[in-house]
């Protein structure tokens, strides 16, 4: 488990402990996830730290740009982008395996 350190304001500091989701899904002995819902600008950090996991993901919802880094990385895995949809101005894609 890593701890991550944020400055709120100029006042406080807060020490969160986080887990990546391979981490979780090993240790909750969970085999497969039907939905991987957007992330808030981590997607591709998620992507990657779930390494191997990715695939036992059957649709992943994810906020995307122009630049979208996530697609070849979800391609390697051997997903398609099912859908594409916008919803107040940002542009989101469905990926299935």
């Amino acid at each position: 488990m890593k701890e991550r350190a944020y400055i709120i304001g100029n006042y406080e500091k807060i020490v969160v402990k986080i887990r990546g989701l391979n981490v979780l899904f090993h240790g909750l002995k969970i085999t497969k996830c039907d939905l991987l819902k957007d992330v808030e600008g981590a997607e591709y950090l998620v992507l990657v730290g779930l390494g191997r996991k990715l695939s036992t993901i059957k649709k992943i919802i994810y906020e995307t740009s122009e630049k979208d880094c996530c697609k070849p990385l979800l391609k390697s895995f051997g997903s398609d982008i099912v859908h594409v949809f916008n919803i107040g101005g940002f542009k989101y894609k469905i990926v299935s395996y």
